[in-house]
């Protein structure tokens, strides 16, 4: 198994530019029929176009991501505190608690004791 990398689109614009100098540097290179050195050009311009948009895209949906978490933070918030006011205006078992989202005071789990350990036999 190879330990090689994946050709990256960053990579292959380098070794494509790489590739267009040297067939800029010697006029009488031929690769085919299909590898021309204006083909070569437009794949790479195509290429470099295709990974800015792609870059700037990232930086738009970084941005957009934290101003959501941002908003996300500041609703959360208001939530919590809009809660408490409920709570103290309607009390803590109120159907407008619950229907707020909260958890009634009546439907929370009743915490259970746990049975007493129990005595291991001694060794003779």
């Amino acid at each position: 198994m190879s330990t090689k990398s994946r050709p990256t689109p960053e990579r292959i614009l380098k070794q494509l530019t790489q590739v267009i100098g040297v067939c800029q540097a010697h006029d009488g290179f031929n690769a085919g029929p299909d590898v021309t050195l204006q083909k070569l050009k437009d794949n790479r311009d195509q290429l470099a176009t295709c990974v800015t948009d792609i870059d700037e895209l990232r930086r738009q949906i970084t941005e957009k991501t934290d101003q959501r978490d941002d908003f996300a933070r500041t609703a959360n918030e208001l939530v919590m505190r809009a809660r408490k006011g409920i709570v103290a205006f309607f009390g803590p078992d109120s159907t407008q608690y619950s229907q707020a989202g909260g958890v009634r005071s009546s439907e929370r789990k009743r915490p259970s004791r746990s049975p007493p350990p129990t005595a291991l036999p001694k060794a003779a």
